[in-house]
């Protein structure tokens, strides 16, 4: 995972590589929606504990194929400012709007 910083940089210095980036995210998460059960048995190994049938069951109740982006994305991103400041995670002062946009780039365009 990048920290914010090296994200930072990264978009600043090298969009193309932080597109390619996104889109290999975006591409992998489409595969787990389409393959739950091979996407589970992939990462069974690092979760020895959990059986590749419970994975795949976690792995079916996620939103692997929603992919907001703009506006819809940023709107998105405050809402989960606002639920995480419910549960005190984020501070109750924080604007949800201005942390969107702060953390918020559109690398694909």
């Amino acid at each position: 995972m990048l920290r914010a910083g090296r994200a930072r940089r990264l978009i600043r210095d090298n969009k193309a590589s932080a597109a390619a980036v996104t889109e290999a995210l975006l591409e992998s998460q489409e595969f787990v929606f389409a393959n739950p059960d091979e996407a589970a048995a992939i990462f069974a190994p690092y979760t020895p504990a959990t059986k590749p049938e419970q994975l795949a069951a976690m792995l079916r109740s996620h939103t692997h194929n929603h992919h907001p982006v703009g506006a819809d994305l940023r709107q998105e991103i405050a809402a989960f400012v606002e639920e995480l400041k419910g549960i005190s995670v984020i501070k109750p002062s924080a604007n949800a709007d201005r942390f969107s946009d702060k953390v918020y780039a559109n690398v694909l365009s």
